[in-house]
């Protein structure tokens, strides 16, 4: 992925509380991260 759209297309395909592999470059080292998304408390907004 090399812009933020592509990015925001694989972030918006996850599912709450599912694994999502982001792979990221940083200083022309990869990396994958993995985050775990999770309900947002609605009452704080």
């Amino acid at each position: 992925m090399s812009t933020p759209a592509q990015v925001q297309v694989q972030v918006d395909r996850g599912r709450v509380g599912e694994p999502l592999e982001l792979g990221i470059e940083r200083q022309g080292v990869a990396q994958i991260l993995v985050v775990v998304t999770e309900e947002l408390n609605r009452e704080l907004f």
